[in-house]
């Protein structure tokens, strides 16, 4: 879409100055434009830039694509409805990971016309999306079962096979956070330092909660 301003004859100047500058000149935006308030009503809180270049926003259980190169535009069709209201949505290289209320969902493709959702997960969804975190293109997230891992392609509990002892840890309640590519989970008064290699632990320490500012 484009929006024509003056008429330029030969040998005039570039440039004229009409007194209103162009972002003054509101962009006509349709479709499902993303309005309102934050936390699932419509905001930036809400959307992501896809690595193809279109929108993704999503309200309730709705995922919604603009059109690419067009973010004032969001076709009426270009959606996915879920069974579940979306938490929260992440992009792991152009894969989407959609997370409900108790599922975690793929999105592929390259056009917001034609894009697939997979269930990836039915049992292993985070609490909240403040236990969601990323290091490189691995999206990690904690659950009852542990911390799980996935790229888009499958769901890893990666601490399947490390029992931690302590008891007043618990993996469902631990929020990750990302330093140098290290994983710190914690979880009341411990705190586990996680080395990663993408979806394989390296090592495990466990340390007080103190020790961490």
């Amino acid at each position: 879409d484009f929006l024509l301003l003056p008429n330029l004859t030969e040998g005039s100047s570039l440039f004229s100055d009409f007194g209103a500058p162009a972002s003054d000149i509101p962009i006509p935006t349709y479709g499902n434009f993303p309005s309102g308030s934050p936390s699932g009503s419509g905001s930036v809180n809400d959307t992501l830039l896809h690595p193809a270049k279109f929108g993704v926003h999503w309200k309730t259980n709705t995922l919604y694509f603009s059109d690419r190169y067009r973010l004032h535009a969001w076709p009426g069709d270009y959606t996915i409805p879920f069974p579940e209201n979306i938490k929260g949505c992440v992009l792991s290289g152009s894969t989407i990971l959609v997370f409900t209320t108790s599922r975690v969902y793929t999105v592929s493709g390259s056009n917001p016309d034609n894009m697939t959702a997979e269930l990836l997960t039915d049992d292993k969804a985070p609490y909240s999306m403040d236990r969601v975190c990323r290091i490189g293109q691995t999206i990690y997230w904690t659950t009852s079962f542990g911390l799980c891992a996935s790229n888009g392609g499958d769901v890893k509990v990666i601490t399947e096979t490390h029992y931690m002892g302590s008891g007043d840890w618990e993996y469902s309640t631990a929020k990750p956070y990302v330093c140098d590519d290290i994983l710190y989970l914690t979880g009341g008064s411990t705190v586990l330092r996680v080395e990663l290699d993408e979806d394989v632990i390296r090592s495990i320490t466990t340390l007080s909660s103190s020790a961490i500012t």
